[in-house]
């Protein structure tokens, strides 16, 4: 991680590599090895108008159904989007007030990334001064939810 990016940092700066896609037809086993082989924890669904998760997968499983399966059965349709510029700790707060781990990142070009939770907490938790983004993420996950999704 670059020692300058921070959590006033846009989240742009994390969002930099061209997310892994999966067609809509592929089944949950095609989709968790496709996210095992990357290294990722999620995939976006034909042209990115939906996500699957890691936590999509096991909640798939646990219901009952089978590794064939198709993963229209798990996926989550139009995934929280944030522009590009959107800082690291407002991302943290939304994350957190939404019970996400995966953000969309848009672009002012249309191209799209995917940022996670843990990128997201490896820019906090190497600030050398917690106190400036914790005050901050405290009164942004303390303020009312329709400040989040506008």
């Amino acid at each position: 991680m670059d020692a300058s990016v921070g959590p006033g940092s846009a989240v742009g700066y994390l969002a930099k590599r061209e997310p892994i896609r999966v067609p809509v037809g592929c089944s949950l086993q095609e989709a968790a090895s496709v996210m095992r082989e990357a290294n990722i924890s999620s995939v976006l669904v034909g042209d990115g108008g939906a996500i699957v998760t890691e936590r999509d997968l096991a909640e798939g499983l646990c219901a009952g159904l089978g590794p064939g399966d198709p993963i229209t059965a798990v996926l989550t349709i139009n995934p929280i989007r944030v522009p590009a510029d959107t800082t690291v700790v407002d991302a943290a707060a939304l994350m957190l007030n939404k019970e996400i781990r995966h953000l969309v990142v848009d672009w002012v070009d249309g191209s799209i990334g995917i940022i996670s939770f843990r990128e997201v907490l490896a820019v906090l938790l190497e600030n050398v001064t917690p106190q400036l983004w914790l005050a901050t993420l405290s009164v942004a996950v303390n303020s009312p939810p329709d400040l989040w999704l506008g």
